[in-house]
């Protein structure tokens, strides 16, 4: 088996519940480069779910269920980093402290908002969305996302010696963090053309700040850091695609 694709089925077993087999842990150094192609098979799943389902129950129910299934495929891991992260720097704590907090398996009050304002706005945005337009943007916003995410971690200190994900935080040089993007902005054109580009530039904001603020309140990125980036940047990117398609703004492949 070649190491892309080793590489592939480690980013599945890490970012997803779907079973692997075959040990993956020793591939996970060439996991990153494949995160995008695995959000945007993410995103696939829930819009296609979400069409099957908007044509049974509606546009708001068909985007809870979508929704949900993303969840359940993704075990909620970004969800979890979110929560964690919000309770961690909602504290007000910094250092040592900051980081027990985060690793604190209770949901805290700052937690509880942010996972709920996260699902409530992507249910919010699917279900405003027509059917195909929602599937692109779940598509580039599942790329984009873990893009982002891939971008933070070739730029970030880790905090964590001891974790899992330290070891692919230090394997993620420039180049892999360019072919992430360059997979994820490619991904972005099929799915939906020219929206693929004010897409990527929500996200600019978001990686930068989330990093300045993560080195700032415990020393530099963990898992939960990283995923609460990657929330925050599908929150933005949905919330972009939705704005382009109620002004008018139509898919090329429509």
């Amino acid at each position: 088996m070649g190491s892309g694709l080793r590489g592939f089925k480690a980013a599945v077993s890490f970012l997803t519940r779907v079973p692997v087999k075959g040990e993956q842990e020793e591939w996970l150094s060439r996991a990153p480069a494949w995160f995008p192609t695995v959000g945007a098979l993410v995103g696939a799943l829930v819009g296609l779910s979400y069409a099957a389902a908007e044509s049974i129950v509606g546009s708001g129910p068909g985007a809870v269920v979508a929704v949900a299934l993303g969840m359940l495929v993704t075990g909620a891991f970004h969800e979890d980093g979110l929560a964690d992260t919000a309770d961690s720097f909602g504290s007000g704590h910094v250092g040592d402290r900051a980081l027990e907090i985060m690793r604190d398996s209770l949901l805290g009050t700052n937690g509880t908002l942010a996972l709920a304002i996260a699902v409530l706005w992507r249910v919010a945005v699917v279900a405003s969305l027509d059917v195909w337009p929602a599937l692109a943007a779940l598509v580039i916003s599942g790329a984009l996302g873990r893009a982002a995410v891939v971008v933070m971690m070739g730029i970030s200190p880790s905090t964590r010696p001891d974790s899992v994900g330290r070891q692919m935080v230090i394997g993620t040089d420039s180049k892999i963090v360019v072919t992430a993007v360059a997979t994820a902005l490619g991904i972005g054109v099929l799915a939906g053309g020219w929206w693929v580009l004010p897409s990527a530039v929500s996200t600019v904001p978001i990686v930068w700040w989330m990093r300045r603020t993560a080195v700032d309140k415990v020393g530099g990125v963990t898992g939960d850091v990283l995923g609460a980036a990657e929330q925050l940047c599908e929150m933005a990117i949905l919330g972009v695609i939705l704005a382009i398609a109620r002004s008018g703004g139509d898919l090329w492949w429509l």
